[in-house]
């Protein structure tokens, strides 16, 4: 769907979205950002997407083994957060109460280091 110069100033004057156009600045340059979620088309309200997932779209994407441990990280910090804010998400299959162990073996499915994937987890 088209977006046209009125449907941003609706959305900006209505405030709907956290992100009113999907761009963020960084150092004086504009980036154009997708949230995992809606890049696999996801229903929010069920869970339709994995960690494995996110960390195969973030190596297809990025190519970068260091952006995969970004990825990884936030992961981990989520796990021991016990963060369930992204509803789209699970672990291994496991929802609601994934741990170290679901982890450590999504690092080792992703081709992250055992021993790194323990110094950042």
């Amino acid at each position: 769907m088209q977006q046209t110069p009125a449907d941003v100033a609706f959305l900006k004057h209505t405030r709907l979205f956290s992100t009113d156009t999907g761009e963020r600045f960084f150092g004086g340059r504009r980036y154009h950002i997708h949230i995992f979620g809606n890049l696999i088309l996801a229903n929010f309200r069920v869970p339709s997407g994995d960690y494995a997932d996110l960390l195969k779209v973030t190596t297809l994407l990025t190519r970068s083994h260091v952006d995969l441990e970004r990825a990884f990280r936030l992961m981990c910090f989520n796990v021991i957060a016990s963060n369930r804010d992204d509803h789209t998400m699970t672990l291994c299959g496991e929802g609601k109460s994934p741990n170290r162990t679901h982890c450590l073996k999504l690092a080792e499915q992703s081709r992250i280091n055992r021993q790194r994937a323990e110094e950042i987890f």
